[in-house]
Formats: structure tokens, sequence, C-alpha cells
């Protein structure tokens, strides 16, 4: 009566009785009071929207949030879906798959689907329904694409890759969307995406060899709305066998005389763990900056200018070598050891051999030595630098000659008399 709320407040009672003739008897309270609580609130929903596809076969789906003054979880909130003079479907659902026609044999193609949501709590009251904020106009339903000619391709070993071929084909006209593609074995999945192509490598994804392993593939057509069709299995599978592994080279070194006009030679050693023969081995010829020949020759002869027309002289010439076998499965590529500095040719030196001439260390930082079958002493020497130039001449001394004071680089000997000459490449360190 005061208006102050009763929550939290204990009710009691207490009794006085009365005889027909008003004489009343002594007061008795009640043995117990109670504590007044919460009533029981309605629910409610809020953000009533339907989402999907509005097409024949397609799902619509009600959205909503739900809350409770009380904290009470929801119950059996009801749904019903309609159109505006027909219901279609009541219950539990906050799904609804669109058929053809409605409950009457209408089409539903045009009509607009909406929703009606009644919430409950735990305790089965119910709230205030709320509408969805939208309806969807139903068009023409979206039939499923479809793949046939489901083959894969390629070259059933480690290493190389597998093509899944197919025709899609939609009958609405649709292009094709993300379609699925899933990799496997007979017992393991081996790789799920949107790719038609998968490289095999050596293991599973739990680390088994794939040798002797068959490789199958399920296709899942999508089409531009996300639409899938039926899956499909390839009509064929591959067994693994060892996979053909890549050749390489050891020992790759230039050889020859760096002159203008002279050949070099690319020397290496070819190696193939399968034990094939060697293939179309390309061999790149090149400066610093410019590349002179690429092929499958193994010899350079040198011009004078490389393919800008700038001299050779002066510029060093190295090798890169791409092995193959005979496959044409390429190796790893390798740089030669060496590179060459092109120098002049010297002009009146004859390339006739001495046949025990030596000359040592090569490189050589100091003293210089040589070995012939000739009087050394009565034989000069003479050092070109690379542009042709004398930097040094004279006669060995007991079989030797210093160079110490000689630039680091590359250096052209000639040895010998009027008679015969010995031409030799000397790099000094």
């Amino acid at each position: 009566p005061n208006g102050k709320s009763l929550i939290g407040d204990s009710i009691c009672a207490t009794i006085y009785p009365k005889d027909e003739h008003g004489l009343e008897g002594d007061s008795v309270e009640a043995n117990n009071c109670w504590i007044v609580v919460t009533g029981n609130r309605k629910p409610s929903v809020a953000n009533v929207h339907i989402s999907g596809t509005p097409e024949i076969g397609q799902t619509l789906t009600l959205d909503y949030e739900y809350s409770d003054p009380d904290g009470d979880t929801e119950g059996e909130t009801r749904i019903v879906w309609r159109t505006k003079t027909v219901e279609l479907q009541r219950g539990t659902s906050n799904t609804y798959l669109i058929p053809e026609t409605d409950s009457k044999g209408k089409s539903l193609i045009g009509d607009s689907i909406c929703a009606t949501i009644y919430p409950k709590d735990e305790h089965g009251l119910e709230g205030d329904s709320a509408k969805a904020d939208n309806c969807w106009l139903v068009f023409t339903g979206n039939r499923k694409p479809s793949v046939t000619n489901v083959h894969i391709s390629g070259t059933p070993e480690i290493g190389q890759i597998l093509t899944l071929d197919y025709t899609y084909s939609d009958p609405d006209g649709d292009t094709e969307g993300e379609t699925i593609i899933v990799w496997r074995t007979t017992t393991v999945e081996l790789q799920r995406g949107t790719s038609n192509t998968y490289l095999i490598p050596e293991t599973d994804s739990k680390g088994k060899s794939l040798i002797g392993d068959s490789i199958c593939a399920t296709i899942y057509p999508k089409d531009e709305h996300s639409l899938e069709g039926d899956s499909k299995d390839a009509d064929n599978c591959w067994l693994v066998f060892t996979g053909n592994r890549k050749p390489s080279v050891a020992n790759v070194h230039i050889s020859g005389t760096p002159e203008i006009g002279q050949i070099l030679t690319l020397d290496y050693t070819y190696s193939d763990p399968d034990g094939d023969t060697e293939g179309e081995t390309i061999i790149v010829w090149r400066t610093t900056t410019v590349e002179l020949q690429r092929g499958t020759s193994n010899t350079y002869l040198i011009p004078e200018n490389d393919p800008n027309g700038k001299s050779l002289i002066g510029d060093s010439i190295c090798a890169t070598i791409y092995p193959k076998d005979e496959h044409d499965l390429e190796g790893d590529s390798k740089d030669a050891d060496n590179c060459w500095v092109v120098v002049a040719p010297i002009a009146g030196i004859q390339n006739s051999n001495f046949k025990k001439f030596t000359i040592y260390p090569n490189p050589v930082k100091e003293v210089l030595y040589i070995t012939s079958g000739y009087d050394n002493d009565n034989n000069k020497v003479v050092l070109y630098n690379v542009l042709g130039q004398v930097v040094l001449s004279g006669k060995f001394v007991n079989n030797s000659i210093d160079v110490s004071n000689l630039k680091k680089g590359v250096y052209l000997i000639r040895y010998g008399n009027e008679g015969i000459t010995k031409n030799q490449i000397l790099l000094k360190e």
C-alpha cells in the first residue's frame, strides 16, 4: 500500500478467530512466512532476418537473437514459414527447404516467403511474436552442375605432376565455381582444394612411402552460385612407381687458351642415380654481363666481340651447365669452378710443343720453376698481360724466375728460343 516493491520482502499472516456472536478468540500467527521472488518474465527476439538463396531446392534460414530477462534458456520456440496467403511450415526448425509448390499445389516461383517467430523460454512461457524484417521472392531454381569424362593423366612417378581432366556442364548455363577436388590413396587423403593438379611427394601425410600405392581422385563440381553437384570419381587410379631422379654434374672446369680465335672447352663429369644416359644438356657461355652462347655444345670459339659489339679482351668468360637425362629431366645447374680472362693474340708466337715443358707452381706467388728437355738457361721467357703487353722478359736462372713483382691476374707465358716456342696460361696470386 505504501508503493514499495514486495520483491525480496516476507509475507506473513495472523488469524483472529470469531464465533457467530462476534466473540473474538486469541490471535494465532501462521507457522511460516514466504519471501516474495521475481515472477517469470517473457522472453523476446531481435534482429529477425531471413538468409539464404530464394531458389527452388535451396534452404532459407531464419536468424535471430534470443534474450530472456530472467536468464532462462530458450525452449521450443515456434517458427512459421508462409507466403502472403498460405502457411508453408510450422514448427521449431529455423530452416525451410523451398519446394516447387506450396501446400495447395501452386508454384512458389514469383511468390514471397516470409517468417514469424514465437519465442518460448525453458518453462514454456511464450513471448511476443516477431516477423522477419525481410521476405524473399522465389525465382527459378538453380539446378545442379555435373561433370563427365573424369580422368587422371600424367606420369605416376615421385616428383611428377598428375592432372585431373574433366568436362563441366550446367543445365542453367552457369559458369564453373570453386569446384573441389580430393586426391587420395585407398586409405589416406592427400590433397583437398580447387587445384586439378597434384605433385607426387615421396610420402603421404602419415609419412608412408607412396611408391607402390594407388592415387585416385574425386571431384565435387560447383557452379558460380556455389551449388554443388553430385561427386564423381575418376575412371582410373595411378600406381606410383619409383620416380625419375635428377642427374648431376661434378668437376665442372673450363680448359683451353683464352685468346681471340681460340676454343674453350667445358669439361665435366655427368652422373645419374637411375643410370640414365645423358640427354641434351644445356651449356651457357657468358661474361659477367652478357650471354655469349646457349646450346648443347661444350666448346666455345672466342670471337673478338660479344653480341653487343663490345671487345672481349680483358673480360672474363664463364660457363654454367644444366644437365639433362635421356628423359629430358633437368638436374641442378652448376657453374664452372673457373672463369678465363680473354687476352689478345700474341703476334709471332708459335703454338708448337715442348714434349716435356712444365711450369710450376701454377698459380704462382713468388718464384716460377720450369722443367723441360732443353737447356733452360739458353731459352727466353716472356710474360704478357691480358692486353698482349710485355710485363716481364728474361731467362730462367737455375730453372727458375722471380715473378713476385707481378700483379695478381692472368698472364700468357711464352717460353723458348727462335726455333721453337711454347705458350701457356699463368695465374698470379
